[in-house]
Parts: C-alpha cells; sequence; structure tokens
C-alpha cells in the first residue's frame, strides 16, 4: 500500500494506516479486540474525521481478529453512527465467513456501504 502515514498506538491495539490525502483510514485490528484499543483507535478516527472535508473510505482489515469485548463493540457502533455522514463505504477485509456475514447485517440496519474482501489487494486500486 502507498500513500500512507502509519500509526501504531499501543501494544496489542488496533494499528492505524491513514492516507496522506485523508481519502481513507485503515485499522488493522489485533487477535482481541478490546475496550482500551477500541478507544484509542476511535479517538484517532475522531481526529482524523474533524478534519476531512469529503467523505472518507475506512478500511477494517479484521483478518486477525478473532473475538471483541461487548464494550468495544457497542462504542465502534457509536461511533459509526456519530461519522456515518463521513464515510464513502467500509471495506472488511476477512476470510471468516462468520465476520463478512455480520458486516453485511450490519450494512442492512445502518445504510452503510460495506464491501467484504478477502485480502487488501482486491482494493489497492481504491487506495491509490
Amino acid at each position: 500500500m502507498r500513500n500512507y502515514a502509519e500509526n501504531t498506538i499501543t501494544e496489542n491495539s488496533v494499528q492505524i494506516n491513514k492516507s496522506v490525502d485523508k481519502r481513507f483510514l485503515m485499522f488493522t485490528f489485533p487477535e482481541h479486540l478490546r475496550e482500551q484499543a477500541a478507544a484509542e483507535a476511535i479517538e484517532e478516527w475522531d481526529e482524523q474525521f474533524l478534519h476531512a472535508n469529503d467523505t472518507v473510505s475506512l478500511i477494517w482489515n479484521c483478518r486477525d481478529m478473532r473475538n471483541y469485548e461487548s464494550k468495544a463493540r457497542v462504542m465502534w457502533q457509536d461511533a459509526l453512527s456519530r461519522h456515518k455522514k463521513k464515510i464513502r463505504v467500509i471495506w472488511l477485509i476477512s476470510d471468516s465467513a462468520i465476520i463478512s456475514t455480520a458486516a453485511r447485517i450490519l450494512a442492512a440496519f445502518t445504510n452503510l456501504t460495506i464491501r467484504p474482501v478477502k485480502s487488501v489487494d482486491r482494493i489497492q486500486g481504491y487506495m491509490a
């Protein structure tokens, strides 16, 4: 991937890659998403969206993610609600049928465009 700055928050946290031109924000999730890691990532998300003049594509790399704390999920859903108008599309990277199905359900209830893909290679052209 090119044209991004990387910000690793803490060990076992959500890694965040931001495009220099603020066109996308990529979250790479750890195996277990904890409340504290979600809070730190959402704080960065809030900051990035505060300065975004246009809609932004989100990329959620969930390839390593296996589970999450329920409070982390609720925090993530609240952030989605707050930022809904600034989200162009959410690319969900996962080879898990369960995570992809959950994303489709989330999309149906939020009217967000969520596109599950199995690898970052499938969306490279959208991030150029």
